[in-house]
């Protein structure tokens, strides 16, 4: 198992490192802390980056459509 810091994760899931610490401290991203630092697996890269771009295309995480408000 790879571990990558959120300085890649970041670049990786094209987010913000504010974004990575908001689904941190919710609990939607896994990370292992070594240290003073957090750490991210390579196959949570792998499920997040599916979960965004599932969210991405307008479905959520249950598979139902998502409602757009215009």
């Amino acid at each position: 198992m790879k571990l990558l810091p959120l300085r890649i994760v970041e670049d990786e899931l094209g987010v913000s490192r504010w974004t990575l610490y908001q689904w941190i401290r919710t609990g939607r991203l896994a990370v292992i802390k070594v240290g003073a630092h957090y750490r991210v697996s390579t196959s949570e890269i792998e499920r997040m980056r599916q979960a965004v771009t599932t969210q991405v295309q307008g479905v959520t995480n249950d598979g139902k459509k998502a409602e757009t408000h215009c």
